[in-house]
């Protein structure tokens, strides 16, 4: 006979062993970080589905969309336009998809801002984090006349193709990536696949700039975000059109390797960060108004 009243708890005690020693072995592997990020990214993942155990779903070939009751046409837009955007941005960074990714489709900002913590007045309308993308039900922010309308409005506008960039940036490189450096990747796909980039006066980028300094150290903080995101969109920008597509997924590779962006600068364009730059800001000097 068997004492069912103890399984859950040593279930827990098992898998709580499991993940120890899993974190003790690949601490000692060459590039642990990446691999300790990659097991801390799953774990994450792992949450999300616990988190939305019990809601609604809907499946495709690549995601798996949890929406909260009421919310299935709004579920169905995101899912479709998921599908719609996989192959196109993964044929960009060159990245092979592997399993159903999860959307998570929150009914309100409130919603999704209270998950992150993060105060009302946050205007996100998507993110990725820990292998999980959530977005704002498309309704919240779009105001249409028609479906037809309404769909096209979140295809030009919605974030469905920057934040699977994001999420291909982060599995290609196992988490090495400076914050600017994703931004950057995520903006100028989107920009190539659905034309829109943020257009703030304020990242006018003629008459001032972070330094890559402060971009690294202090992304998210930086009081001036639009600049900070026009930079980041600039400096990707330059280096696809200076060395090619090829370049950008070597720099990926890279990272992917365990490099930092300095090194792989160093292998793939044949300057450091520093260097690079200097470069960024020169070819600014006189192209800065492409960014307006």
């Amino acid at each position: 006979m068997v004492n069912n009243s103890i399984q859950p708890a040593a279930l827990l005690v098992v898998l709580i062993c499991v993940v120890l020693f899993m974190s003790a072995v690949l601490w000692f592997c060459q590039n642990h970080r990446l691999y300790m990020y990659v097991l801390g990214r799953e774990l994450g993942r792992l949450g999300a589905v616990v988190q939305s155990y019990g809601l609604p779903e809907l499946k495709s070939e690549y995601f798996i969309v949890k929406y909260y009751p009421g919310d299935k046409k709004q579920a169905q837009m995101v899912l479709e336009a998921a599908e719609k955007f996989i192959k196109p941005v993964a044929d960009k960074l060159n990245y092979t998809p592997h399993r159903k990714e999860i959307i998570i489709v929150y009914p309100s900002r409130e919603k999704l801002n209270a998950y992150f913590g993060w105060p009302a007045d946050e205007s996100a309308m998507g993110v990725y984090w820990a292998g999980t993308i959530r977005v704002l039900a498309p309704g919240e922010w779009i105001d249409a006349e028609n479906d037809e309308q309404a769909w096209n409005e979140f295809i030009s506008k919605g974030p469905m193709a920057h934040e699977l960039a994001h999420l291909m940036v982060d599995y290609r490189t196992r988490g090495n990536y400076n914050r600017w450096f994703t931004e950057g990747v995520a903006q100028y796909v989107e920009l190539e696949l659905t034309g829109f980039r943020f257009r703030e006066e304020a990242g006018n980028l003629k008459n001032q700039r972070y330094s890559f300094q402060q971009l690294t150290e202090n992304f998210d903080a930086l009081p001036n975000q639009s600049l900070a995101y026009r930079q980041s969109l600039a400096a990707v920008y330059y280096i696809v059109n200076k060395y090619g597509y090829a370049a950008l997924a070597e720099i990926i590779d890279q990272l992917g390797r365990g490099c930092t962006l300095n090194q792989a600068l160093i292998e793939t364009c044949s300057m450091d960060l520093s260097q690079f730059e200097d470069q960024l800001n020169i070819w600014l000097n006189d192209n800065w108004n492409i960014f307006l």
